[in-house]
């Protein structure tokens, strides 16, 4: 199980509606929330792709990178620095995967029917926005 199952408990988009979006504000409470125990699970995983799990996490890592318009729109000061240790936290995650490109090219290619029949919301709408 991934971070969606055992830290956000499936209660997060993997796709950032943007600024205008009603979820928007929802969501970084969300992640403010849970900022350690994100930090500490993808600390404690293998930063790789091979199953819909590692794939929703590296989704959910560029979600979480998109999130940096917000900061100067929080309404209080000490969200701030929080969401940027977290984008900036997701960031480095994303860089220190090797070549996932190619990884999301053979899970999908291998498992696309699986993959996209099982979770058709989360994962499409996510991926073709990378």
């Amino acid at each position: 199980m991934g971070v969606l199952d055992n830290v956000l408990n499936n209660d997060f988009s993997l796709k950032y509606y943007g600024l205008n979006d009603l979820t928007t504000g929802w969501s970084i409470k969300k992640l403010i929330e849970k900022e350690e125990d994100i930090k500490e699970y993808f600390d404690q995983n293998e930063l790789r792709i091979n199953s819909k799990d590692d794939f929703c996490d590296y989704l959910l890592l560029h979600s979480i990178k998109k999130y940096q318009e917000t900061i100067e729109y929080l309404r209080y000061e000490e969200m701030k620095p929080v969401v940027k240790s977290l984008i900036n936290y997701a960031i480095e995650k994303l860089n220190s995967y090797h070549d996932p490109e190619s990884q999301i090219y053979e899970l999908l290619n291998n498992n696309y029917m699986k993959l996209f029949n099982n979770c058709i919301q989360r994962i499409s709408s996510a991926t073709v926005s990378l």
